[in-house]
C-alpha cells in the first residue's frame, strides 16, 4: 500500500516524500499526511455546509409556495388533452405532437392525477 500522492498546486504537496538517496523521508510523509487530511476535513465540511444551505434556501421558497423546476408547458398539455379526447392513440399524439410517447404519457397521467381526464 505505498502511494505517494503529489498535488501539482501546492508547493509543500509537490515534493517528493523520499530524500536524496531514495528512502522514504518519514517527516515529510508525516506533514503531507497532516495537510491532505486537514484539505479533505476543510473541503467535506464545506460541502455539507453548501448542501445544507441550499436544502434550506429550497425548504424556504416551498414555505412561500413558490414552485420550483421547469414551469409546466399548458399549451402542449392543452393539445395532449384535446387529442386523448379525440380518440388518438398515444403514439400518434406524440407524432402529431412531434414529442416523445414517455412525455405524452406524463401529461396524461399528470392530467388524470388531477381529475381533468378520467382513467383507462
Amino acid at each position: 500500500n505505498d502511494i505517494n500522492v503529489i498535488v501539482i498546486d501546492m508547493p509543500l504537496l509537490a515534493k517528493s516524500i523520499y530524500d536524496g538517496d531514495g528512502k522514504v523521508d518519514l517527516n515529510m510523509k508525516f506533514i503531507k499526511s497532516i495537510v491532505l487530511e486537514t484539505l479533505c476535513y476543510v473541503s467535506e465540511t464545506e460541502r455539507v455546509k453548501i448542501s445544507k444551505r441550499t436544502s434550506e434556501a429550497l425548504q424556504a421558497k416551498k414555505a412561500q409556495g413558490i414552485k420550483l423546476g421547469k414551469p409546466i408547458n399548458t399549451e402542449k398539455e392543452y393539445d395532449i388533452k384535446s387529442l386523448y379526447l379525440k380518440g388518438k392513440s398515444k403514439s400518434e399524439i406524440a407524432f402529431i405532437l412531434d414529442t416523445s410517447r414517455a412525455q405524452v404519457n406524463r401529461v396524461i397521467k399528470r392530467l388524470q392525477d388531477r381529475g381533468e381526464l378520467q382513467t383507462d
